[in-house]
């Protein structure tokens, strides 16, 4: 759908290109016909006047377009980042991978555990303390929505698969939690053009 949107998009933009050529050239020819005949009439004036509008509207839109579309080109990068982030959250628990979280989190962003109830402000320290207690076999997300997505800000749902095991008592178990009711992820982009997750609330 977003690749259509893009397609389309520039569609629209070789239109306008060819629309403000013909504008060009339309002027050139209206003013071609004063210099030659060196009278202005009604009739040229009117042909002048419109012209120039044609023409005002055209680089209007162009520039328009263009921003429309590079504006899809980054909602597409942004949006593609996003998912890898999400994804490497789950890549992380997989490997126990604590670099890797401190790299995708802000270093004060909170962790919320609804099946606990806890919330903790310390990424590092929340995963260290999973990573002593339990192995996981296997984890990912599933259906990632990115619910909004501005320039700096984005809010994902997405739900979560996998399996465990506690390792003080050698219990496994597995997880299939679905959207809405799932994972929620908050992220924020920061000057250097760098997301990271600020807020994760879990299941």
């Amino acid at each position: 759908m977003e690749f259509d949107n893009l397609f389309r998009g520039y569609i629209a933009l070789t239109t306008d290109i060819i629309s403000l050529l013909v504008a060009i050239l339309n002027l050139c020819l209206v003013i071609n016909e004063i210099i030659k005949n060196r009278i202005i009439n009604l009739q040229l004036t009117i042909s002048l006047f419109l012209t120039l509008l044609i023409l005002l509207f055209s680089i209007f839109f162009y520039s328009y377009r263009n921003d429309l579309i590079e504006n899809d080109k980054i909602s597409q990068e942004d949006r593609t980042k996003l998912t890898e982030i999400i994804n490497s959250e789950a890549t992380a628990v997989m490997d126990r991978n604590i670099n890797l979280i401190g790299q995708i989190f802000l270093q004060n962003a909170t962790i919320t555990d609804r099946s606990q109830g806890r919330t903790v402000s310390n990424p590092i320290e929340f995963y260290q303390n999973r990573f002593q207690n339990i192995r996981f076999i296997r984890a990912e997300h599933t259906n990632i929505n990115i619910e909004e997505l501005t320039a700096n800000f984005a809010r994902i749902s997405c739900g979560s698969d996998g399996e465990f095991i506690v390792l003080n008592s050698g219990f496994h178990g597995n997880y299939n939690n679905l959207v809405p009711n799932a994972d929620l992820f908050e992220l924020k982009k920061d000057h250097a053009g760098s997301w990271h997750i600020i807020y994760f609330s879990f299941r």
